[in-house]
């Protein structure tokens, strides 16, 4: 799980590096970055509820807020759709 997120988080720095420097390719590595990092997101934190039983839906852990989380994303045939998107305008 931690390669998993490693992994994760370097293409997202990676992403930010070429959107600050202005790189023609920023667009394509941020979807690519936001795609593998949502899907490695809630591929650990189910992975860890599991690894925690029954205990991980207790609020003393905080797995179940973060899966709660990931969950809001993966609701839509889309995974990389944003919960942003479902809330009604302001």
């Amino acid at each position: 799980m931690a390669t998993e997120l490693g992994a994760a988080r370097a293409l997202v720095q990676q992403a930010a590096r070429a959107l600050d420097a202005g790189d023609p390719q920023a667009p394509y590595l941020c979807a690519m970055a936001k795609r593998f990092a949502t899907d490695t997101g809630y591929s650990v934190a189910d992975r860890a509820l599991q690894l925690h039983g029954g205990y991980g839906y207790l609020s003393e852990y905080g797995i179940e807020k973060i899966v709660a989380t990931c969950g809001c994303t993966r609701s839509w045939k889309e995974p990389t759709r944003s919960c942003a998107s479902s809330w009604p305008a302001a």
